[in-house]
């Protein structure tokens, strides 16, 4: 239920028209990476309000918001990558990026395992809306 748009050169989440933007699978040097970076994506969607509806207050680059929503989106991709077998992705991140994740997991001792059940709850919505999913429920229902 979540519709991906593949163009341009950058991959990102717009909530307004609730869609994810994909550069082409070409663009990456591993099809791994382009999966991860996809789930990654895909995950900063499960937060809309007719989904999960994860909310963590106004989001700007650098405030505690959306580094929590980064924590999860990037859990969310591992947990994935895990499950559905493209593990080669790896998070290269600046050190404003990695101040942000550390400045929140520092000032609450317990945020890792919230976003960690975030992640984990985000990554079995995609997964049971996929086409995996889909066909795992109907194999258990036959």
């Amino acid at each position: 239920d979540i519709t991906t748009v593949f163009t341009g050169t950058e991959a990102y989440y717009l909530p307004p028209v609730d869609k994810v933007y994909m550069p082409s699978i070409t663009r990456f040097q591993d099809p791994r990476n382009f999966y991860g970076v996809w789930a990654h994506e895909l995950a900063h969607a499960t937060k809309a309000p007719h989904r999960l509806n994860r909310d963590f207050g106004f989001s700007k680059f650098g405030n505690t918001s959306y580094a929590r929503e980064e924590i999860v989106a990037e859990l969310t991709s591992v947990f994935l990558g895990q499950t559905l077998g493209f593990t080669a992705h790896t998070l290269e991140m600046n050190a404003a990026y990695l101040h942000n994740w550390l400045r929140v997991l520092r000032s609450d001792k317990g945020a890792i395992f919230k976003h960690a059940a975030d992640a984990q709850r985000a990554c079995d919505y995609l997964i049971a809306r996929s086409e995996t999913g889909r066909a795992g429920r109907s194999a258990e229902a036959a």
